[in-house]
């Protein structure tokens, strides 16, 4: 019996007491998080080219935004639609497949048909583009395009359709 209540308080009355023996946290300097974030944004007005690595599911086989001198170059080219014997369980898998390319079609190249040809590679530049960089988030955006990557990590981004990206400064 004894032995029970001794293991019953190490059990339950030690995790308690350690818990309450904690290092206070540290708060960030917001001066030095202010002048990293301004550095950064330096750095991001000189040129740039952000490349696709991985598609990550999404039906994209290429994709390209380069940026020279303020005009913002897209290269795209996407990947032809899946094919199965299975019709039944593949047919809401192509509705969704043709929904996410012809989203991201009509976002970035409005001016332009989406082509018969499964091979198809489009263009588009665009002039006048702004750039912003919080650390966090690169943006791009102009009077009618717009477009944000997410950092995974200094080099990695990823974008809206969390299609992976390497940028090269």
């Amino acid at each position: 019996m004894k032995r029970n209540y001794l293991l019953i308080v190490f059990v339950f009355v030690l995790p308690l007491l350690l818990g309450g023996c904690k290092d206070n946290e540290q708060k960030i300097n917001p001066v030095k998080a202010t002048t990293s974030q301004m550095k950064k944004q330096e750095d991001i007005v000189n040129d740039f080219m952000i490349m696709q690595v991985d598609n990550q599911g999404f039906p994209q086989s290429q994709g390209v935004f380069d940026y020279k001198k303020g005009v913002l170059h897209i290269v795209k080219q996407y990947i032809p639609e899946i094919q199965s014997s299975e019709e039944d369980t593949m047919l809401q898998e192509k509705r969704n497949y043709r929904q996410k390319i012809a989203a991201d079609f009509q976002k970035t190249f409005p001016n332009q048909q989406l082509e018969q040809e499964p091979y198809s590679v489009y263009q588009r530049s665009i002039k006048n583009c702004k750039i912003t960089d919080d650390g966090n988030h690169l943006y791009i955006h102009s009077s009618d395009y717009s477009i944000r990557f997410d950092y995974v990590t200094e080099n990695k981004l990823i974008d809206e359709n969390y299609v992976e990206y390497q940028i090269y400064r």
